[in-house]
């Protein structure tokens, strides 16, 4: 998972972001605790790093331990009980972007490469096998217009998501089950007075254009120009750092991670496109579901943790979903 985050952060900056994630602590020890377990978690990440990962331009900056004033800049509405912060950057990713890009990318026709085919809509039925078992084609609908298809296949990669064991069903009906299910809901709520945009003066709103889609995203540098994916690797830390944090999902504004509940679950508010995401319940469930209903009890206990941390908080829910 690490490997893989660092290079989608690499490797597609437009659908891609870094956040700091503060964790609140009540003591100088629970936060040495959290501290001295990021700690190990980044440099095991950096440690174990291929050399592919490694050799990458932007790497992610090393936790950090907040207290004072600069506790209550990051988090203004935190309670007063919390006199440390340990921030841990991760990844964010917009997955309609990147699945969008990926599409565009695939598709294209390009020297040397043979352009692949997407297809949306479409739903598999089945597959055929040769006479040694072994699948040989896949049956697919295409769900407009209701035709059958089938499709000669050297590999199918189940990426079926909570449906894999549906997949797996079809290539074998004697597989067991081994997946266990859970839903999972979230709010998108805006919280006055606890993520607060953080911008950096090196860098300046923009918006760029690639291809037929203006994409605004605050990577200018002081002169200008945009940091490409080839000389981002030559921009000082501290810069580096702004560019990540002030890009597209986050805004530049820190999240929250709750790692203790009183039902002993974890609660995150991330920043996202301007508001910020609340999750999350975990309930077992029993079978998949496409469009999945959010429970109006999962969205109360959520909102009644962040009351606890940040007690000054003042949501308004824009949307509820659950998956």
């Amino acid at each position: 998972a690490l490997e893989e985050r660092d290079l989608l952060v690499n490797n597609a900056p437009l659908a891609t972001d870094s956040v700091g994630i503060v964790i609140p602590c009540e003591g100088i020890f629970s936060a040495g605790y959290f501290f001295a377990g990021c700690m190990i978690y980044h440099g095991l990440s950096r440690l174990l790093s291929p050399p592919d990962v490694k050799n990458l331009g932007y790497r992610f900056p090393f936790p950090r331990l907040l207290f004072g004033q600069r506790l209550k800049d990051s988090l203004p509405g935190l309670g007063s009980h919390y006199k440390y912060g340990v921030v841990t950057f991760d990844g964010q990713m917009d997955d309609s972007a990147l699945l969008a890009q990926i599409f565009a990318t695939c598709t294209a026709e390009r020297p040397g490469f043979t352009p692949s085919i997407a297809m949306n809509y479409t739903r598999l039925e089945g597959f055929r096998f040769d006479e040694k078992g072994r699948i040989e084609k896949a049956v697919i609908r295409e769900k407009t217009k209701g035709k059958l298809m089938e499709v000669k296949v050297k590999t199918v990669v189940n990426a079926a998501g909570s449906f894999g064991d549906q997949v797996r069903h079809m290539a074998n009906p004697e597989l067991q089950p081994v997946m266990r299910l859970s839903k999972g809901d979230h709010l998108v709520v805006d919280l006055e007075g606890i993520l607060t945009p953080k911008r950096s003066d090196d860098y300046t709103e923009s918006t760029i254009t690639r291809g037929n889609t203006n994409v605004s995203e605050s990577t200018t540098t002081s002169d200008g120009s945009l940091p490409s994916r080839d000389n981002l690797g030559s921009l000082p830390p501290a810069s580096f750092r702004n560019k990540f944090q002030t890009s597209g999902t986050s805004g530049g504004r820190m999240g929250i991670l709750i790692p203790r509940t009183r039902d002993g679950r974890v609660i995150f508010g991330l920043p996202w496109r301007g508001s910020t995401v609340l999750g999350t319940s975990d309930i077992e469930w029993s079978e998949p579901d496409v469009d999945p209903l959010p429970d109006a009890s999962s969205a109360e206990q959520i909102i009644s943790e962040v009351r606890r941390v940040c007690p000054e908080a003042t949501l308004r829910v824009r949307a509820h979903w659950a998956g």
